[in-house]
């Protein structure tokens, strides 16, 4: 079959190929339209370390079901598990959190339930207490009042014209004062950092969805058309092409 019979057959099969077209892309409309709607909410945490553990944890049977009682959800611990993802990033801290409900502000409150959940449960994971991280940062501003307290009686001192023995003596206690500060303030931030870095964040709460997730009913649309293109094009091709043996078969006249 050369192009010029080729060309005559698409055109004396135009008519089933736009009704299959048409077929598909309208039967996927219908179905598509039919399916229940779904919402997703999504809320990002930042997990600096242990963002696996979280989102395990935030998959878990106490976790969920804490979440269905705060919401009053009538759903069981298993049945929310299937609409429910906690994913984290493989590159960054980031733990994106996603809910699946037919309503788009349950779908929202359900994911932001379970990541202040996991705030909550942060200290208890991560081995940190909330009690001891305040504890040093108390210290540490103990510390950096000192510190300002002790370059003030430094800057007094120094500003004098002259000094006698006793301020001598004193001016090089202050100095060393400052110095065992200053260490210890570095002690301090170090470890108000590694607290940090065991805490969970929101970076930003779920917020009510405004299109559905699924279905997706123009992209279906549009796929159930293509579809109905390669069958139509499949019924107006492939009976002639047998017929000649343009496929690789003998022709129908051909003795075996």
């Amino acid at each position: 079959m050369d192009l010029q019979q080729l060309i005559e057959l698409l055109r004396s099969g135009v008519r089933v190929v736009i009704a299959m077209t048409l077929g598909g892309a309208i039967a996927a409309f219908a179905v598509s339209s039919l399916l229940p709607t779904t919402f997703e909410g999504r809320a990002s945490l930042i997990a600096p370390t242990m963002a696996s553990t979280y989102a395990e944890v935030a998959e878990s049977r106490p976790v969920l079901e804490h979440v269905i009682a705060g919401l009053g959800l009538t759903v069981t611990a298993d049945e929310l598990d299937e609409n429910v993802d906690a994913l984290p990033s493989q590159t960054s801290a980031l733990l994106v959190i996603t809910a699946r409900d037919p309503v788009a502000t349950r779908a929202a409150d359900i994911a932001n339930a379970i990541a202040d959940r996991l705030v909550e449960l942060a200290p208890e994971i991560s081995g940190s207490s909330a009690a001891a991280q305040q504890a040093l940062q108390d210290d540490l501003a103990t510390v950096q009042r000192e510190i300002t307290r002790t370059e003030a009686a430094i800057g007094v001192l120094a500003a004098q014209p002259e000094l006698t023995p006793e301020d001598r003596a004193l001016l090089a206690a202050h100095h060393s004062q400052l110095a065992s500060l200053l260490t210890l303030r570095v002690s301090l931030q170090n470890a108000v950092l590694s607290y940090a870095q065991t805490v969970v964040t929101v970076l930003a709460p779920a917020a009510p969805p405004t299109q559905p997730s699924s279905p997706k009913v123009v992209l279906a649309t549009i796929a159930g058309g293509f579809a109905g293109l390669v069958i139509g094009l499949g019924l107006v091709l492939i009976p002639p092409f047998v017929r000649t043996g343009s496929l690789g078969g003998r022709p129908s006249g051909e003795a075996r």
